[in-house]
């Protein structure tokens, strides 16, 4: 009997695995087109980058499109996410689904964001991508549509001046300037619970 509890003990670590979904996730905001900030459970709150996509930057040609596409689709709505792992700004990089819709995936078909071939491990997405550029959906109607990561390649050169005043959450007006602080700047003491929220009382809500 104890032999048989021993292998099946070794079975369920085999086959069962604990679950990587989140439930009942509350979408409280969408920062940008591949970020947003969501309630857990216990109530907490976090940041959250779309995994395997890279959204146009707000300043960017079609920045705001792709967020009121994903502010559409997400926000105020209950999630699940597939989380993968964190950034090193302490955001969880994960899937979002809702009502069995993958939302990353919808993203690019619909031309809303690129792939992030850095990063990306779904096979599936570069031949969606070339699907929403053939047709033209969404940026691809440019031609010359700048990735994202170019174009904050280019935006860090012109951000030096900023970042090299130091601000304190007292000294920030705005949630959107304490989120390009801590993104551009990398003033990660502006985000002292690591969660990948700056300043908290700027941007509780």
């Amino acid at each position: 009997m104890f032999y048989r509890i021993i292998f099946l003990s070794a079975l369920l670590l085999v086959f069962v695995k604990p679950l990587t979904a989140n439930d009942s996730v509350t979408v409280l905001r969408v920062i940008d087109g591949d970020t947003l900030i969501v309630k857990l459970l216990n109530g907490n709150k976090e940041t959250v980058r779309l995994s395997n996509i890279d959204a146009p930057e707000m300043d960017q040609p079609y920045g705001k499109e792709s967020y009121l596409s994903l502010k559409q689709k997400a926000e105020g709505n209950i999630v699940s996410i597939v989380s993968h792992t964190k950034d090193r700004y302490g955001r969880t990089i994960g899937l979002i689904l809702y009502k069995g819709r993958n939302l990353n995936k919808e993203m690019i078909s619909e031309g809303s964001a690129w792939v992030y071939t850095k990063y990306n491990i779904d096979p599936s997405l570069p031949e969606t991508e070339k699907t929403a550029r053939n047709k033209k959906l969404g940026l691809w109607k440019d031609s010359n549509a700048i990735a994202p990561w170019d174009w904050r390649k280019r935006k860090n050169k012109n951000s030096n001046s900023i970042c090299k005043i130091r601000k304190s959450c007292t000294d920030i007006l705005h949630c959107e300037e304490a989120h390009y602080l801590l993104k551009f700047c990398h003033f990660t003491y502006l985000d002292k619970n690591n969660n990948g929220i700056p300043c908290e009382n700027l941007c509780k809500n």
